[in-house]
């Protein structure tokens, strides 16, 4: 009996050494998230944003960012890339924002340049950050021959998104996925959505990205076709879809990103 209560109080210093953090070792430092917030062409230039989501800062300095794409020439597709030094954005929500003159890319004519570019940062892959997975981003059109939707302003404010499904719907032909922020801020983050039926899954096309809308915004996908997951838009099935699966856009809640809905002849 002596013996069993020299364990029970041998343990306790230990329990609450664990609780302070092993004997008050500073906790785990916060990381950073670095991520490509808008990329765009502006007069004669790329305009390149890159904002850090958080929930750590930056020190001072700079990364590498490599842009690529492609451009027509005389018919023919011509691959092109750019290295570009961008300078990180140290405090959370920050945003640093670079200008790249197109002529780098020998271009005299925007028509020439291809709808999609690439934008990978950190190539060198030197930064500790929170997610290494979302430092690459894919625009597509991003010469403004299609509306985009609106976006949240991730330039101002503090607060964090929260994305949440709020209905799956169909129609004659399709699928649709109803999502709305519920939360008080936005980042400029992209996501895609993943819908399921069954052992069946789709989980969006990476060319087509979400943005983070506006809180309070309802917003929905384009539509979905059934045969993706197996469906018909007449069947009596379950589905179910999850926003930003990737785990791209930091949120003040991901708890709530999976909705399931049933749907009856």
């Amino acid at each position: 009996m002596r013996i069993f209560r020299w364990l029970v109080l041998a343990a306790v210093p230990v329990a609450l050494l664990a609780a302070v953090g092993q004997g008050n070792q500073p906790p785990k430092a916060e990381k950073p998230d670095l991520i490509v917030a808008d990329f765009r062409l502006e007069d004669d230039n790329f305009v390149l944003e890159v904002q850090n989501q958080g929930p750590g800062t930056f020190k001072k300095g700079t990364t590498i960012a490599v842009v690529s794409g492609s451009r027509r020439v005389q018919g023919k597709t011509v691959p092109v890339s750019l290295t570009v030094a961008v300078p990180l954005p140290v405090d959370v929500k920050a945003i640093e924002t670079v200008k790249i003159p197109v002529e780098q890319l020998d271009v005299t004519d925007f028509t020439e340049l291809s709808n999609m570019f690439k934008v990978e940062l950190d190539a060198k892959m030197k930064l500790n950050e929170e997610r290494k997975h979302n430092t690459y981003y894919r625009q597509l059109d991003f010469t403004g021959r299609q509306i985009q939707p609106a976006r949240g302003d991730y330039k101002t404010g503090t607060d964090l998104p929260d994305l949440v499904i709020t209905d799956i719907t169909r129609d004659k032909t399709y699928y649709y996925v109803h999502y709305t922020n519920k939360g008080k801020g936005a980042t400029g983050a992209d996501f895609l959505v993943s819908v399921r039926s069954g052992n069946k899954k789709f989980d969006g096309n990476f060319y087509y990205r979400f943005r983070v809308p506006a809180p309070g915004e309802e917003c929905k996908t384009g539509g979905l076709t059934p045969g993706r997951i197996g469906l018909t838009v007449t069947d009596e099935c379950e589905v179910e879809a999850v926003i930003d699966h990737e785990d791209r856009v930091r949120e003040t809640d991901k708890t709530n990103n999976t909705f399931k809905k049933k749907f009856t002849k």
